[in-house]
């Protein structure tokens, strides 16, 4: 009877499993070493997982995987085999379905430090079959992993998401005869096939760009073009990100240029967004959202460069120097002050800078800019003697820079 009773109360809790489902449990530290699995070389098996973000920087990347395990996620990494990216992922499965179902649990669950958990999506990764069967269970039991050998830090760039494509007959076509509204976009492709050049805006939509086709007067070719911006200077920063960045089957990206185009007015409000489905994710989490209080530690000082930048906005520059490591040194310092400080390495130049913030405007920046110089002077830092410049940052850096207190 006894018996009877025990396994009527286990069913009985499955059932509930079941249909209730569980969020993971928190495990207490998550501190154990981070699997860090490389493409094409840890691994030949194609397998389904959940990605919530990527980053060319391993040390971020390492603690964003143990800020899931804090929330119960058995987190890893996945570097790509170009070496220039992380992926951050959770739970490998042989099938979409129920990856899919993954997905939807983070993504209604609660915020989890340095995500945004709506934007986690699918993605395929190649593994062991040792690391597959651990990473089969998502929920972190506070055990280590399988301890590939870990790969070198890489300056990041963007990635794309495996966004639905549309279908042909919903790309956008812009004939110049029936369109008034001149922009500037980026071009990466021209034919003289219509259904050719909506195959390529598939291919971009697919990569995470927001293409569309565009005809011009009297011409006899249909161009791939993506996005609009204010000005040339923001299309080939643009065109320069798209270069740099990950490659799109079938479309020549590396060749990227920006050009002028005529399209209607709903089309520039529409392409403004430059990307498509969520677009590329990238998370570089320097900053007070990715590490404990105090100053950290210098490998956690991460160089942004202007040609990552795809926003252009205003900081404030406290110092510059010609030496990476003399700036890490006054970061840490500025940081025990309570700055969010980062360096800032321009395009072309061989010095660094150091601002602090990150403003859309310059009213705001002008405010900091006061109590910065009216505060006290840290070594090594003129603060008396900041300024404002203006900088470009790329999207991860924007949010995290934005707030300018460590």
């Amino acid at each position: 009877m006894r018996k009877q009773g025990f396994s009527r109360v286990i069913c009985l809790a499955l059932a509930l499993f079941l249909t209730l489902g569980v969020l993971p449990v928190k495990a207490a530290a998550g501190d154990e070493a981070v699997d860090v699995f490389k493409e094409n070389a840890d691994g030949t098996e194609k397998y389904v997982t959940v990605q919530l973000a990527a980053s060319g920087s391993l040390s971020n990347c390492t603690t964003c995987a143990k800020n899931l395990r804090k929330a119960g996620y058995n987190a890893f990494l996945y570097q790509e085999a170009s070496g220039t990216r992380y992926r951050i992922m959770v739970g490998v499965f042989s099938g979409r379905d129920e990856a899919g179902k993954l997905q939807e649990e983070i993504a209604n669950g609660p915020d989890i430090k340095g995500f945004d958990v709506k934007r986690a999506y699918l993605t395929n990764v190649k593994l062991t079959a040792e690391a597959a069967k651990h990473y089969a269970n998502y929920v972190y039991d506070g055990q280590s992993g399988v301890n590939p050998t870990p790969a070198p830090t890489a300056a990041p760039v963007w990635g794309a998401p495996t966004g639905n494509a549309p279908t042909d007959g919903a790309v956008d076509v812009f004939d110049e005869e029936n369109c008034d509204t001149r922009v500037v976009a980026v071009q990466v492709a021209a034919t003289s096939s219509l259904k050719e050049a909506k195959r390529d805006v598939v291919r971009l939509r697919e990569a995470g760009y927001n293409g569309y086709v565009y005809h011009a007067k009297g011409a006899g070719n249909y161009r791939v073009v993506t996005g609009v911006f204010k000005n040339a200077v923001e299309g080939e920063k643009f065109a320069t990100y798209m270069q740099n960045g990950p490659t799109v089957p079938g479309v020549k990206v590396a060749k990227a240029y920006a050009t002028n185009v005529v399209i209607t007015a709903a089309g520039k409000e529409t392409y403004a967004e430059k990307f498509f489905n969520g677009g590329p994710v990238l998370l570089s989490p320097g900053g007070s959202s990715s590490t404990p209080a105090g100053g950290g530690d210098e490998e956690d000082v991460v160089v942004v460069r202007e040609e990552w930048g795809l926003y252009k906005g205003t900081a404030v520059q406290v110092a510059s120097s010609g030496s990476e490591s003399n700036c890490k040194t006054c970061i840490l310092r500025l940081r025990e002050r309570g700055y969010n400080a980062y360096i800032y390495k321009p395009q072309n130049r061989d010095s660094y800078r150091i601002l602090i913030g990150f403003f859309e405007n310059k009213e705001d920046a002008a405010s900091l800019l006061e109590e910065i110089r009216s505060g006290e002077e840290v070594k090594g830092v003129r603060m008396s003697h900041a300024f404002t410049v203006n900088a470009w940052l790329d999207e991860g850096d924007r949010a995290n820079y934005s707030d300018h207190i460590w």
